[in-house]
């Protein structure tokens, strides 16, 4: 008999498996049970929960159908409080296991096929909302890009971004928890992707009633839209967690990880899509009669229309052309509501009185973080990213692709941009352990700068050399979003543990913050104030985020030197090695 057998037949004989006294040990400070072999018990049971009938060295273990999902600790272990005294019966031979009348093979394949099809349903709802997000953001965000130089007139398309920024600023703020309380996740994502119909519709008749409108409309439906699709995705981890008893942590990143990496498609399909339809044809609109195209200005010179001269560069494309792609967006987002509509189930598994309950007391917690030192010292670095945006997605394909060789090259320039950006991602996921969040941070500041400095002292025209500094430029901004996007959600998420919700809240409204700013500037300013205001932000900025983690690292050096002293103090640091229960000898390692 096994050294596992003989611990478990003398803990049957002492203890009858008392239940409180099993979970007092389980619970005990030290998370280590001595020369018991409960551990033994729990590894078991928690490998093998999804079934009715157990085998562990001759023991059989019934228990009945779990109805809730299980709760699993921050290691990924699951609760195992609802084993009782029933639930172990005498030493049996191990081919008595197929005797069992809940064990028989017909039993286990109908069981086998019900869990296959669940999870089969499960995840056709991750592609199919993952498709269709795709789908959507690939139209929106190759026009938003086409926003600066196809409504370049008074500035309307930095007007209509600005008000897009806005509207998303302030209607995240109050409206989801409320409208997804009250209509659930699917119809408010429906309503959402409406809204972006609704702008892009909008875009064929352009002028400040209608774009500003629309802008403000697809504004409340995106804040709306972001908050209920990882609402969504989240009530999806659960159901896969209680099919398969993977830890819900688990199951929540693949689905993310399968949802994220058929998302990042939308990068290549809007850019590429402009640049096929646009073909290369650089025409004048014949609506131009106040600009001279000789008189244009390129680069960090590019400024609005002030006192009667032109120095702003505005050669929208043929009006043929922009419907042409204006039709192919709508079609984009057409298809993608009515995937959404479906093929998307509705799946609500929170209970949607307790998320207005709990609106208020998120909403509050969201004021009261701008009080705490620390968000006030990630606060630049928010508005930078949004700020940074504005320039990217507005001055950058107005004042030098465009201006310098033709709206055509946008769409490559962009998915150069897009490509670099989720090759830098993978890479960071990968090795984000060894290299820590200071010194890539470090790395996307450098690159910031010097992307900054190249478009503030470069004048672009029309020579090869420009097409390949545009695709440098836009492949180390790629580089540098993709860095400070990742360490910027590590440290909101270190720093805020028990407030991540109300931190992130707080993250998304400064960038919409920032990039309202940004957008707003274009208006009444030209290029090079803007790049100016950019490097002192990121010197700032970056200045405060060092600060934080400098603060940070103290703390955390502070506790685990109070735990350390604690530890010695009460004998903990020693822990006994049970041959007999090789998973409590990794439990002890580990801790």
């Amino acid at each position: 008999m096994t050294n596992k057998s003989l611990c478990l037949e003398k803990d049957l004989k002492e203890n009858s498996f008392d239940l409180k006294k099993h979970n007092s040990l389980h619970q005990s400070s030290d998370g280590f049970l001595g020369n018991k072999c409960f551990d033994c018990i729990h590894a078991d049971h928690a490998h093998h929960r999804s079934l009715h009938v157990k085998q562990s060295n001759g023991y059989v273990y019934n228990e009945a159908p779990l109805t809730e999902p299980a709760e699993y600790d921050s290691d990924g272990s699951s609760d195992t409080s609802f084993v009782t005294s029933s639930s172990v019966t005498s030493p049996l031979d191990t081919s008595s296991l197929h005797k069992s009348p809940l064990d028989t093979p017909s039993e286990i394949s109908e069981n086998e096929k019900s869990i296959k099809t669940r999870k089969t349903y499960l995840w056709k709802d991750v592609i199919c909302l993952s498709l269709a997000l795709t789908c959507l953001f690939g139209a929106f965000g190759g026009l938003q890009s086409l926003q600066s130089t196809v409504n370049c007139f008074e500035g309307l398309g930095f007007a209509s971004l600005a008000a897009l920024y806005a509207s998303t600023l302030v209607s995240g703020l109050f409206l989801p928890p409320f409208v997804i309380g009250w209509l659930g996740n699917k119809i408010t994502l429906v309503l959402g992707m409406l809204c972006f119909v609704i702008y892009t519709i909008a875009n064929f008749y352009p002028n400040w009633y209608t774009l500003i409108s629309a802008s403000v409309i697809v504004g409340i439906g995106s804040a709306n839209l972001w908050t209920a699709q990882p609402n969504y995705m989240a009530n999806i981890g659960r159901s896969l967690a209680e099919v398969t008893g993977i830890p819900l942590h688990v199951v929540i990143n693949k689905v993310n990880s399968a949802f994220y990496g058929i998302f990042n498609i939308h990068i290549i399909q809007g850019y590429a899509l402009s640049s096929i339809v646009y073909g290369g044809i650089k025409e004048v609109s014949t609506n131009q009669t106040s600009y001279a195209p000789e008189r244009y200005t390129c680069g960090a010179n590019d400024c609005q229309q002030t006192d009667g001269n032109v120095t702003s560069y505005c050669n929208p494309p043929s009006e043929k052309l922009t419907y042409i792609l204006l039709g192919t967006y709508a079609v984009f987002c057409i298809v993608a509501v009515a995937i959404v509509i479906f093929f998307v189930e509705d799946r609500e598994i929170s209970d949607t009185r307790a998320v207005k309950l709990q609106a208020h007391k998120k909403l509050t917690e969201t004021f009261r973080l701008w009080t705490n030192y620390r968000m006030i010292l990630l606060i630049p670095i928010s508005l930078y990213m949004g700020f940074k945006t504005a320039i990217f997605q507005g001055d950058f394909p107005k004042s030098y692709i465009s201006c310098a060789v033709g709206i055509d090259m946008m769409g490559y320039i962009f998915i150069c941009n897009g490509s670099v950006s989720s090759v830098v991602q993978f890479v960071l996921s990968r090795n984000g352990k060894r290299l820590g969040r200071v010194k890539p941070m470090i790395v996307s500041f450098f690159l910031y700068l010097t992307c900054a400095v190249v478009l503030l002292k470069w004048e672009p025209d029309e020579s090869t050399l420009t097409i390949i500094v545009l695709f440098i430029v836009s492949a180390l901004w790629g580089a540098a979003t993709s860095i400070t996007k990742l360490e910027i959600t590590n440290i909101f998420a270190m720093v805020f543990q028990k407030k991540k919700e109300a931190a992130f809240a707080n993250f998304a409204m400064w960038r919409s913050c920032g990039s309202c700013i940004g957008f707003l500037f274009s208006l009444y300013s030209c290029v090079y104030v803007k790049l100016y205001m950019q490097i002192a932000l990121l010197v700032f900025s970056w200045t405060l985020y060092f600060c934080l983690e400098y603060i940070h690292r103290k703390e955390r050096k502070g506790k685990l030197a109070i735990k350390s002293e604690k530890c010695k103090k009460d004998n903990l640091c020693q822990k006994p090695v049970n041959k007999a229960c090789p998973s409590v000898n990794k439990m002890a390692f580990a801790w």
